[in-house]
């Protein structure tokens, strides 16, 4: 699978950052196979991409924006036939908490280890708290 390929030449450098942070993220083939990602957009200072989610209140537009402090801003949109919305921004995020920002705000998971992880955690604490409570 390629990256779009209609960029200037000035484009082109520029979305390095955007090619950088789909690698972050696992790569373009994860995501496209994981969450089912499409319309991928790239940009100078970024990203963006959309995936078939239903959950309006959590967004089905995930956009990445590279700061001047190196780290990343990280917007949900809702993207519906009334327009688009911001759901939920984020600034200063560090490029290796890309994934976990996604898989928490959004429930779907790009690894397959973090929803067993993560459910695993969830039962352990509940446990824990049952047995506090004894």
């Amino acid at each position: 699978m390629d990256y779009p390929k209609a960029l200037s030449s000035q484009a082109r450098v520029a979305s390095q950052v955007g090619k950088t942070i789909i690698e972050q993220m696992g790569g373009l083939a994860r995501l496209v196979r994981f969450i089912g990602a499409r319309d991928f957009k790239l940009f100078p200072q970024g990203m963006e991409f959309k995936w078939p989610n239903r959950q309006v209140s959590r967004g089905n537009v995930f956009r990445v924006t590279l700061t001047p402090s190196d780290l990343y801003t990280v917007e949900f949109f809702s993207d519906t036939a009334r327009g688009r919305k911001l759901v939920k921004k984020m600034t200063d995020v560090y490029s290796e908490n890309l994934v976990d920002v996604f898989e928490d705000h959004t429930h779907w998971y790009l690894r397959m280890a973090s929803a067993q992880h993560k459910m695993a955690c969830r039962v352990a604490e509940s446990w824990l708290s049952h047995q506090s409570k004894r």
